[in-house]
């Protein structure tokens, strides 16, 4: 009893309940052996408060590490949420990304088609214009050759009349000069 006395004194020094349990149990089961039933009776009910509160504690223990374990798999999941939001709104905007390059390609390829054009139209009006005045060129020089073919004209029915010949006897008279 002295021993048991002496290491119950030590574990409640030192707050180590799982001993004190264990100590109580022998105390009581001494004491019942020495027929003091009512300390054996005190021991065991010090034995049972201290197995409960250890197995409160337990309890307790065990509650906190669910509820730990459930705030963790909360958290878990509510990163995974958030990463595959995340990785959704990157593949958004990597589609919108996309969209834009194809536009901007688009509308680039569609500004270099209207500069080609634009270069077309331009060389057309510059053909053009060049035609209009090689046309007038040609108007004038048709007017001029008009009249000159008119004057000759004239000046044929002039010879004719005053040779009174015809012109292809004109012609052979004047090539047999040369």
């Amino acid at each position: 009893l002295d021993y048991l006395n002496k290491a119950l004194d030590d574990a409640e020094q030192n707050n180590q309940y799982t001993l004190l349990r264990e100590i109580y149990q022998h105390l009581a089961v001494a004491y019942e052996r020495l027929g003091k039933f009512d300390k054996a009776y005190s021991n065991y009910v010090l034995f049972n408060q201290v197995d409960d509160s250890l197995k409160n504690q337990s309890h307790f223990n065990e509650i906190q590490e669910i509820s730990t374990k459930h705030k963790v798999e909360k958290s878990q999941e509510h990163i995974e949420k958030t990463k595959l939001e995340l990785d959704n709104k990157k593949a958004e905007i990597k589609r919108r990304n996309l969209i834009i390059y194809f536009i901007v390609a688009g509308l680039l390829a569609a500004l270099i088609f209207a500069f080609v054009l634009f270069r077309l139209a331009m060389h057309r009006q510059k053909a053009n214009n060049q035609l209009i005045h090689q046309n007038e060129e040609i108007l004038r020089s048709q007017k001029i050759i008009k009249k000159i073919n008119k004057a000759l004209t004239e000046n044929e029915e002039k010879l004719r009349s005053i040779f009174d010949v015809s012109p292809f006897y004109l012609l052979l008279c004047c090539n047999s000069f040369y």
